[in-house]
């Protein structure tokens, strides 16, 4: 039976909403703080989700961290969204920084990427850029935490190989937390209002990884590794419980899980020692006798009412029985699991029916990853070793949701996938929104019957996916798993290559093994772009891809012009529109890594006849084999500047094909021809340490410096703005589009994007943006004069 008194006050605050709506549209600049914090609580308690979606113009003034909390409670994962308010939430991490007017940018990227299509979604003409259009590949909703903004000085830049991990803790209070770590800090997030929960907390050492016991004894305690030491870590307080423990060496390894009677109980290694703790107390249990090897990983788990430990090392991994009281005075008993060739890189557990557990490995033979699954009672192996995504990287067990058992592995590229391990079932959508590795994955139950995934990776993000909506059963969600048998094989060596949307995996080996087909999912991954003439005169956007192929695209609407050119028997990682004596050309820049390391090759094609072009073209064909960067006209000269796939560029006269300028010192990842206000053209570059450089292309004499990113300087290009005048547009490693006036040398805007940008180009006052996500073009549609 309906309540007639919640029906009264939902409408008493649907009422509110539209008052609250009608009063911020009267004046935008000078809104009431009021409604800025809590109109979205008022659509939160009425469900007027769609009221306020019909609202786009204000939607950008409010405060997004409000606004997508009152989201998180009240609609992500329950009811779909609609689509202007849905791309709120990949862009969390980002609309802080961005003015209302970007904001409206940043939610047009975002809602087209979860829709696959040009979406409602208006950015005002205030703001500095408008989307164009978008050739992206779809990505499930899910919410953006930035770990580079949250949890330390965004001045520090953490490697891609720098630690990060995820766990789950149950707070005093009930709530279910999230921890994560990226190198020595720590912080806590309320995965229920995707919001940070206190200050980050800084360790002397690197954290090594991080876990919690679910047991009511160790409700809100957090174990931290870090160094020689092991913390326990109040989620209350976020301060330690008591002195830490220590090992004599670095510790490797931790894990946690119920031990006898119900005690909460942590392992941790260092080298080849294992010792045990109370969680609660910190009172150290015992020590297991010395592994014959170091230790990579370890598990907690239960058969019945017995405790057993899952030990990892290179090439095995034991379990071993800890039925007893103190460890110190137990001749343990122990079986082991023989994993063959490869070494294994991660170990996780998984709890299936009827008392079964899963010893998941994640197993590399040269660089070739596959998922194993064991009995962990009998040591033997339960299915084929499963690899996806033409290699796999990552492999945890979640757990069991609705009487499943559910596997998350992911590949080199970030894609995402859930699995069943017991029925072989690829599970619901492909998780598309990492810009890197996975590095750790967590389930989460914020609320009742709602379960998130959380996932972290070397994009320095974390990410919360609904997982209902992630394993909705709709049509062709559930298909086999790919599997490929290499226990037995020898291998000399791994060679990867894409063929369409499938990726092959050769190995050369003692017995013949015919290529493998581990992949047929449909991801583009766009490493290169320029904009070229067509057949028809028309400009047309060149999208090259890890497959080695060269998409075209119309630039003035997006749409496929004409079927994709295949340039390359490699990854293509370059591509550049050169001038030659015949006309405009193509070149392109590649390589696939064999048994003898990478092979490098560069091709010059006519984009017209769609033929790779001799050299009566008048370019020399060194340029291919270094890489071009770009290729324009200075004084009348054809200049060309080439070497950025070694890290150094060089600018080279086309038509004496001699070098124009020694090696430039710094180590190059991209450049831009610039056309100044006074006719002349100078070369832009961007460099590994995040300088925007201007030069001298004929004379190789830096002019200036414009600015600088945080990290590398992925891409540059050039952009006229409405009133004519030329702009640099860079893209670096802090995810930022900036915009640079080469005349005054000054910073004029930035745009906090949050995705991994590869490659851009640009026609007129449009510039295009290629990576892992697919393919965008924005508008410059602002006057840039100051």
């Amino acid at each position: 039976m309906v309540d007639p008194t919640a029906l009264s006050e939902a409408a008493e605050h649907r009422r509110a909403v539209a008052a609250l709506i009608a009063t911020i549209r009267s004046d935008r600049e000078r809104a009431n703080p009021y409604i800025v914090n809590r109109l979205s609580a008022h659509v939160a308690a009425s469900g007027a989700w769609e009221d306020l979606a019909a609202a786009d113009d204000i939607i950008d003034w409010l405060n997004p961290d409000v606004l997508v909390a009152d989201l998180m409670r009240s609609g992500f994962g329950t009811h779909p969204l609609p689509t202007s308010l849905a791309g709120l939430l990949p862009v969390r991490a980002v609309l802080g920084a961005a003015t209302p007017a970007d904001r409206a940018t940043l939610r047009a990227i975002a809602a087209a990427r979860l829709t696959e299509q040009h979406t409602s979604v208006q950015v005002p003409s205030s703001a500095m850029w408008a989307l164009g259009w978008t050739r992206l590949d779809r990505a499930p909703s899910h919410v953006v935490l930035d770990l580079a903004a949250k949890t330390h000085d965004p001045d520090t830049l953490l490697s891609e190989d720098s630690r990060r991990g995820l766990a789950a803790v149950a707070a005093p209070d009930g709530r279910a937390l999230l921890a994560s770590f990226e190198g020595s800090r720590l912080r806590f997030w309320d995965p229920a209002t995707a919001a940070p929960v206190g200050e980050p907390i800084a360790f002397r050492e690197p954290i090594i990884d991080i876990a919690a016991a679910s047991e009511p004894s160790a409700r809100g305690v957090l174990i931290v590794a870090a160094g020689t030491d092991v913390w326990r870590l109040s989620t209350t307080s976020g301060r330690p419980i008591g002195p830490s423990s220590s090992h004599p060496e670095r510790v490797s390894a931790i894990a946690c899980g119920e031990g006898t009677n119900g005690q909460s109980i942590m392992a941790t290694a260092a080298g080849t020692d294992i010792r045990l703790w109370d969680v609660a107390t910190g009172q150290q249990l015992g020590d297991l006798r010395p592994q014959d090897s170091p230790i990579r990983a370890l598990a907690v788990l239960r058969r019945n009412d017995t405790p057993a430990l899952a030990v990892a090392h290179r090439d095995l991994v034991r379990v071993i029985d800890l039925s007893t009281g103190k460890a110190r005075h137990r001749r343990w008993r122990q079986r082991q699991i023989a994993v063959g060739e490869g070494d294994i890189e991660q170990m996780s557990i998984l709890p299936v029916a009827s008392g079964r557990v899963l010893v998941l490995a994640l197993v590399t033979v040269v660089s070739f990853g596959t998922l194993r699954t064991y009995d962990a009672w009998t040591g033997r192996l339960v299915d084929q070793p499963v690899s996806e995504l033409a290699t796999l990287d990552f492999a945890v067990g979640l757990g069991q949701l609705g009487g499943r058992a559910l596997v998350a592995v992911a590949g080199r590229f970030g894609m995402l996938r859930v699995l069943d391990p017991v029925r072989m079932e690829l599970l619901g959508a492909d998780l598309i929104g990492h810009d890197g590795k996975v590095q750790a994955a967590v389930l989460l139950a914020p609320r009742q019957g709602h379960n998130l995934l959380a996932t972290v990776g070397t994009d320095r993000t974390i990410r919360l996916w609904s997982l209902e909506e992630a394993l909705s059963d709709r049509p062709g969600s559930q298909r086999p798993v790919p599997t490929v048998d290499i226990r037995r094989i020898r291998f000399r060596g791994v060679a990867a290559q894409i063929v369409g949307t499938r990726a092959i995996i050769g190995a050369r080996s003692t017995r013949n093994l015919p290529p493998q087909v581990i992949s047929d999912g449909e991801w583009t991954h766009f490493a290169g772009v320029a904009v070229i003439l067509g057949r028809d005169g028309r400009e047309l956007v060149a999208a090259g891809t890890d497959q080695g192929f060269v998409h075209m695209f119309d630039a003035a609407t997006g749409a496929a012009a004409e079927q994709p050119l295949r340039v390359l028997e490699a990854s293509l990682w370059h591509l550049a529109r050169v001038p030659t004596r015949g006309g405009d050309m193509m070149a392109t820049y590649g390589g696939i890594y064999g048994e003898d390391g990478w092979t490098t090759e560069g091709r010059l094609w006519n984009p017209r006849t769609r033929q790779r072009a001799g050299s009566d073209v008048g370019f020399p064909t060194e340029l291919l084999d270094l890489g071009v960067g770009t290729a324009f006209r200075a004084d009348e000269r054809r200049v060309a500047v080439a070497g950025l796939a070694h890290g150094f560029a060089c600018c080279w006269d086309l038509d004496t094909t001699r070098p124009l300028t020694r090696k430039l010192p710094i180590q190059v990842r991209s450049v831009a021809p610039v056309e100044l206000s006074n006719g002349s053209t100078v070369l832009a570059t961007g460099d590994v340490d995040g300088l925007v450089l201007l030069w001298n292309p004929l004379t190789g004499a830096l002019i200036a410096k414009l600015g600088s990113h945080h990290g590398v300087v992925r891409a540059l290009a050039t952009v006229r703005g409405p009133d004519g005048a030329c702009v640099v547009v860079s893209y670096g490693d802090d995810d930022t589009l900036r915009v640079w006036d080469p005349t005054t040398r000054t910073e004029r805007h930035r745009l906090v994007l949050g995705i991994a940008v590869r490659a851009l180009a640009a026609a007129g006052s449009r510039v295009f943006l290629a990576g892992n996500f697919g393919l965008l073009a924005l508008d410059l549609n602002r006057d840039l004069a100051p």
